[in-house]
């Protein structure tokens, strides 16, 4: 899956990574299969939005920052090494 792409962003308390799946149903499922492990690892409760040909994961009024780790955990098991910031 490492021909995922990946794009960040961060506000104040807001933090959102929008993973690209295409129209791939089967790559889609596996990507939300990975939020789910890493939700249950965690114990995180991010926003997890399926919509047209991406998956949002979102983390509203997170003051501590802790949804960078979830975030890296999804990208390290996806084998996504590269994830644009945008603004």
């Amino acid at each position: 899956m490492s021909n995922l792409k990946a794009h960040m962003r961060m506000e104040e308390r807001y933090e959102e990574l929008n993973i690209v799946v295409g129209l791939d149903i089967e790559v889609r499922d596996r990507v939300l299969d990975v939020i789910d492990e890493v939700k249950k690892e965690t114990k995180q409760k991010p926003n997890v939005l399926s919509k047209g040909e991406s998956v949002y994961i979102e983390f509203h009024d997170d003051v501590y920052r802790e949804g960078g780790e979830f975030f890296t955990k999804v990208l390290d098991r996806l084998n996504i090494t590269n994830c644009e910031k945008d603004y």
